[in-house]
């Protein structure tokens, strides 16, 4: 399981659970996760009873997703 804000990995999902992973949040209405604790901390907040990017960093995860992404095609090609 990897962190989608930072691509810090997981060893499995009972680890996440019991470091305090956010499963899922949303990123305006674009649901995104899982992720870890730090970012859950640093990014998310609570809203209407899910989590939420905090406005400041609105679209940032998708923008850095699109990165990792892009990373992988340009480095990583076998």
């Amino acid at each position: 399981m990897k962190c989608s804000i930072c691509g810090t990995d997981a060893d499995s999902v009972d680890t996440a659970i019991e470091e305090g992973w956010t499963p899922y949040f949303f990123d305006g209405q674009v649901e995104q996760g899982p992720a870890c604790a730090d970012c859950s901390g640093k990014y998310l907040v609570g809203s209407g009873g899910e989590m939420q990017v905090r406005p400041k960093f609105r679209s940032m995860v998708c923008r850095r997703e699109a990165k990792h992404i892009f990373e992988d095609l340009v480095f990583n090609q076998n």
